[in-house]
């Protein structure tokens, strides 16, 4: 099995929300039975490339890259493009209208 140290950050963060550190801690447990693969400069680089072809979170791409760049299979892993924050208004779609405060 293989994980990226994000993983363990990311599966570990959810379980704090509701278990104590004791708990979530013997949770996380499984994935210490991984080989667990530390986030270096080749993969960050990976990574980013994915991203910018996906459209995907840090986090994501840095998960996704890790698997593909062991050779492990993405078991039919597509990809939807997310909506981009048009900067030059700063909303998520439409801009506001004159005199009304953004969302």
């Amino acid at each position: 099995m293989l994980a990226s140290a994000i993983e363990v950050y990311e599966v570990y963060r959810v379980l704090r929300r509701t278990f104590t550190v004791q708990q979530a801690t013997d949770m996380v447990t499984a994935l210490r039975r991984a080989r667990i693969v530390s986030v270096d400069e080749p993969l960050a680089m990976s990574a980013t490339e994915v991203a910018l072809a996906h459209g995907l979170a840090m986090a994501d791409s840095i998960i996704y890259a890790t698997a593909r760049d062991a050779g492990q299979p993405s078991r039919g892993i597509t990809f939807s493009p997310k909506r981009r924050m048009d900067l030059s208004t700063r909303s998520w779609g439409t801009p506001p209208r004159e005199n009304e405060p953004m969302k």
